[in-house]
């Protein structure tokens, strides 16, 4: 008899023990963080991914639209930003970046190829006139650029406009078309 009383008085202090820990522990568990500070790297108003078109010199007959990429350098991030583009004149070089104007250039900068580190010794490209407008929320912000692109002689082959906007980055909404899609 005493023995079944205790039993029952242990299993009581048991279960509330129980139910003392597992509100502790959601407490504890549901107490949150601390609010982080985002922290973004210089080059971020000019960074994102962009649609955009080649257009000949004349910024007439506009090409097949594509997707370029512009990040932040590893090493000299501060000056430095890779331009990334699969189009038809397709190239991946670093330009140094000039962040209060929202421009960025080069002359004859070295072409790499998509996932190597050496750059390519038989293409070098002029970027020149580029400019990022910012724009506000809905309008997308426009990007424009002269690309020169030369031979491993450094003669020049190609010449075009790409002109576009921005499909990602500094946090806006953007989408394909004013109906949101």
């Amino acid at each position: 008899m005493n023995l079944i009383i205790l039993k029952n008085i242990n299993m009581k202090l048991l279960k509330k023990t129980f139910i003392i820990l597992l509100f502790a522990g959601l407490f504890v568990a549901c107490e949150g963080y601390p609010e982080y500070e985002k922290q973004y790297s210089e080059s971020y108003p000019i960074c994102g991914a962009y649609y955009v078109k080649n257009y000949d010199i004349n910024k007439e007959e506009p090409g097949k639209q594509y997707e370029m990429y512009i990040y932040d350098a590893a090493f000299d991030a501060d000056k430095y930003i890779w331009v990334n583009t699969p189009g038809s004149v397709s190239f991946k070089t670093k330009a140094s970046y000039q962040l209060e104007a929202l421009t960025f250039d080069g002359e004859m900068l070295p072409h790499y190829h998509s996932g190597a580190s050496i750059p390519d010794s038989t293409a070098y490209v002029t970027i020149e006139e580029s400019k990022i407008e910012q724009k506000e929320w809905p309008l997308n912000d426009s990007i424009i650029l002269k690309v020169s692109k030369y031979d491993y002689q450094k003669n020049l082959d190609t010449t075009i406009y790409i002109l576009g906007h921005r499909t990602s980055g500094l946090e806006k909404p953007y989408y394909d078309d004013s109906e949101g899609n």
